[in-house]
């Protein structure tokens, strides 16, 4: 008698954790997508099985962003029967460890959706460090003050960066135009000489022409006091 009151508890509060789930994952329920480089779409295969006794049917599935999309092959599957859904995630403006995740909805089941985390560790094509030039705080002097930005290819393909510029006249920017082989890298050297008092903001603007054309920029803060 106890145990029917215990057994009837757990099943109202936790239904979940006493009844079998309908929708079986075949696949992990983290979906590593590995390294992808910007730009990519990462596609893979989240596979289930009907795990239950009756037509199991999908009423929806939903994703955590836009720059996922996910594709059902069908909605019913009959008592054992396997399906798959196919997802696809859009890596432009993403970089380092990113997780987006697909819900898929079961009608009449418990529990009533199971959710699928993607990950992904997406890397950027040409990688710039650091990600700002700081010039604040220095004294107003003729010293001459170094900054070096550091630039590093980590695609298959040589990149041609056609220019380097900036909108502070008063910066001095070595190399203005250099191609970096695959796996190699390439130091940027500016100079600034702090003879003049003030605050300007700006950017270092790199062209690049192939492979593909693209402007990428990296803002410069400057600060000079007495």
């Amino acid at each position: 008698m106890i145990k029917s009151i215990y057994a009837l508890l757990m099943l109202t509060l936790f239904p979940s954790l006493l009844l079998p789930q309908q929708l079986k994952l075949k696949t992990p329920q983290v979906l590593d997508l590995g390294d992808v480089y910007e730009d990519a779409i990462a596609v893979d295969t989240i596979r289930f099985a009907n795990a239950g006794d009756k037509p199991l049917e999908i009423i929806n599935i939903r994703t955590s962003c836009g720059c996922t999309a996910a594709k059902l092959e069908k909605r019913v599957y009959e008592a054992g029967e396997e399906g798959e859904v196919i997802v696809q995630f859009n890596t432009r403006s993403f970089s380092g460890l990113i997780r987006k995740s697909v819900s898929i909805y079961v009608k009449d089941a418990t529990p009533s959706n199971v959710k699928v985390t993607l990950q992904a560790n997406i890397k950027r094509k040409l990688e710039i460090e650091p990600r700002f030039i700081d010039f604040q705080g220095i004294q107003m002097n003729q010293t001459l003050h170094h900054r070096k930005v550091h630039i590093i290819n980590n695609w298959n393909q040589p990149f041609y960066i056609n220019e380097v510029k900036t909108d502070i006249m008063t910066l001095d920017i070595s190399p203005k135009k250099f191609e970096i082989a695959p796996g190699a890298s390439q130091d940027i050297e500016i100079k600034f000489s702090s003879m003049k008092e003030g605050k300007k903001t700006g950017y270092l603007v790199f062209k690049i022409d192939k492979p593909t054309q693209m402007v990428k920029r990296i803002p410069i803060y400057i600060n000079v006091v007495r």
